[in-house]
């Protein structure tokens, strides 16, 4: 599980780091047990922030204890990782983003030992348009090159995010020491646009992207030509998929932190 923000993410916080703030919240069912919490500043104003961007919850909590740590930042797309076997669409690519991480070794400041952890990733504040990366290209050592995978990946024309993903819903349930946001944890997308690469390396290829028309209907963009397609030739694009964008539907879940 992991977040990635995009070089975007990365430059607003360096140029917000000094605003970033930290607070710490207690809940009612974690039995005296604390969370201390870094928000990181969102950056500039932008309608590419406007638009694309959410916010993501990182916990991090030691075995042991019930005290756990939680930073918040901002992103403008999920890089989803698709090599798996498991892996056979979207929907399933995002289940293992927000799968529970157990890691060891890692280092404890209260104890000043290594500690078992595990860290965990939510969505804290849904963006208008998400916007999902697939991982299609991995490098490998033994050649030292890098490969496309052509696998074929399903995706929805209605995308729903499953209430674990949502950190409002661990909220909701006083889960690691968080407040009871006045929120419902739901939020549904709609497909659209699929950006499309055409090839069998990361140098070379030829990019296509397909968008639905308001009134209906998908238009096909291929360089200077734009052409109406049918809905069933969009979904046949599952071997070149590369970057979906979904527009929510719902009202956005209030931040939870």
């Amino acid at each position: 599980a992991g977040a990635d923000g995009g070089d975007a993410a990365s430059a607003d916080q360096t140029e917000a780091g000094d605003d970033d703030e930290w607070q710490e919240v207690a809940g009612k069912n974690t039995g005296g047990g604390s969370m201390t919490v870094r928000k990181l500043a969102m950056g500039i104003d932008s309608p590419v922030r406007e638009i694309f961007g959410g916010e993501v919850r990182s916990t991090l909590k030691f075995a042991g204890t019930s005290k756990a740590s939680a930073s918040l930042e901002p992103f403008f797309c999920l890089s989803l990782d698709i090599d798996d076997r498991e892996v056979d669409g979207v929907e399933k690519a995002l289940e293992m983003y927000f799968k529970p991480e157990k890691m060891e070794g890692v280092y404890n400041s209260a104890t000043a030992q290594q500690s078992s952890a595990k860290r965990m990733v939510h969505i804290a504040r849904t963006p208008p348009v998400l916007l999902l990366h697939l991982k299609r290209f991995r490098y490998e050592v033994s050649d030292n090159r890098t490969h496309k995978l052509q696998k074929p990946l399903t995706f929805p024309p209605a995308l729903k995010l499953q209430p674990s993903y949502l950190a409002a819903s661990h909220a909701a349930s006083g889960d690691a020491g968080l407040p009871d946001p006045a929120a419902s944890c739901a939020a549904t997308y709609t497909l659209n646009a699929i950006i499309s690469h055409h090839g069998h390396t990361v140098t070379r290829g030829h990019y296509t992207a397909h968008v639905r028309q308001s009134v209906g209907g998908w238009t096909k963009l291929d360089d200077h030509n734009a052409t109406v397609v049918p809905d069933k030739q969009v979904f046949m694009e599952q071997q070149q998929a590369y970057l979906l964008l979904y527009e929510r539907l719902d009202p956005p879940a209030a931040p939870a932190v």
